[in-house]
């Protein structure tokens, strides 16, 4: 199955090509290498460090919907996490609505 992904989310293909229903998500971070091939499409020269991200959302059975790997420019990305003693013991915690909104990384910096 082919999707046009230009005007949805992967989640809503999950959700209504594959009857996938993301409940919460995983993500992996690591630090690796830039290889010649990466540092061709992303800019850094080869062999520099690089950021790498797995994430792999799970469904309310704890069934893994896909998996994505993805690799980063560190001066063009920008990891925020927010940790609550609810999700560290495994309750739910959405973001509220009064959280303060995640400000843009200003060029340069």
């Amino acid at each position: 199955m082919a999707f046009d992904l230009t005007d949805r989310s992967r989640w809503c293909t999950l959700q209504s090509g594959y009857n996938a229903h993301p409940d919460r998500v995983v993500d992996h971070l690591t630090a690796g290498t830039a290889t010649a091939a990466k540092a061709r499409r992303l800019g850094p020269k080869p062999g520099r460090p690089v950021p790498r991200g797995r994430r792999v959302p799970y469904d309310a059975s704890g069934q893994p919907a896909e998996s994505t790997v993805a690799t980063f420019v560190a001066d063009r990305y920008r990891i925020v996490a927010r940790v609550s003693r609810r999700a560290l013991h495994g309750w739910d915690s959405p973001i509220a609505p009064t959280d303060p909104p995640i400000p843009r990384p200003v060029p340069g910096r």
